[in-house]
């Protein structure tokens, strides 16, 4: 019966050492679950949301520094600064950009993209800490601007004497069906006596009647009656636009 031959010893070794070489050493020795952040780092704890372009981006965006562990350090207080980091669009980003994080934690309220574009991503970085790259979201299309269509009196006329100014100036303004200022409205707008509440019927609506609309809003600031009288009314129209009767008020001797 033949004896198989021993490995010799140096044999042995040299094979060790090359199993352990190819090993890596270091990677061995790291802890379960190695590959962490390995100090302070920063994490994206509010995430920006898709939005529509030049709108602010909502909830805010919140940054985080984090130490090793994932917990947020609370002492820190430097600044945290955000950019574009996938920018589809070629945007800006606009907003207030570097913040002072409180208790670790950097509030970003009033981001905003100014282009339409899939898949933008934001930066963050601070000194002393890795930097972050946030979620990707989209910008979308800014919804049209509500156009008119009927006016509503958005500050009513009010108890005054007669021949006396009504205060505050009355306003009128241009909405569109959902009840929107159609700020893109800048045609005249008209106010005339409603309902007379004059003793013969023939009280005389004086001042300015005729206004041209500001981002959408006529305010007639002279407007006067000249006799008493209980439930009075405005009327007020513009060319196009169903027309508006003010709620009631009434002109007597105070």
């Amino acid at each position: 019966m033949k004896r198989l031959p021993l490995f010799p010893m140096g044999g042995l070794l040299a094979a060790m050492a090359g199993i352990v070489g190819g090993c890596h050493l270091d990677k061995l020795l790291q802890a379960p679950g190695g590959g962490g952040p390995s100090g302070p780092h920063l994490v994206f704890t509010g995430q920006p949301g898709d939005v529509a372009a030049g709108q602010p981006i909502a909830p805010a965006v919140r940054v985080t520094v984090q130490d090793s562990t994932g917990q947020p350090q609370s002492d820190f207080t430097g600044p945290v600064t955000v950019g574009l980091d996938a920018n589809p669009g070629r945007a800006a980003l606009s907003g207030a950009l570097q913040v002072n994080a409180v208790s670790g934690v950097a509030t970003f309220a009033d981001l905003s993209v100014d282009k339409v574009g899939r898949g933008y991503t934001l930066r963050a970085t601070t000194a002393g800490a890795s930097g972050a790259t946030s979620a990707p979201f989209d910008i979308t299309a800014s919804p049209p601007p509500p156009q008119a269509t009927q006016l509503v009196f958005t500050v009513q006329p009010t108890k005054t004497s007669p021949g006396a100014t009504i205060t505050p100036a009355v306003e009128v303004t241009a909405v569109d069906d959902q009840g929107r200022v159609a700020t893109s409205f800048t045609g005249f707008i008209t106010v005339t006596k409603g309902h007379d509440a004059s003793l013969f019927g023939n009280a005389v609506l004086s001042g300015t009647k005729s206004v041209r609309a500001v981002n959408g809003v006529a305010r007639f600031g002279d407007l006067s009656i000249d006799q008493a009288g209980n439930g009075y009314t405005l009327q007020a129209a513009a060319s196009s636009l169903r027309s508006a009767e003010s709620s009631a008020f009434n002109i007597s001797v105070l």
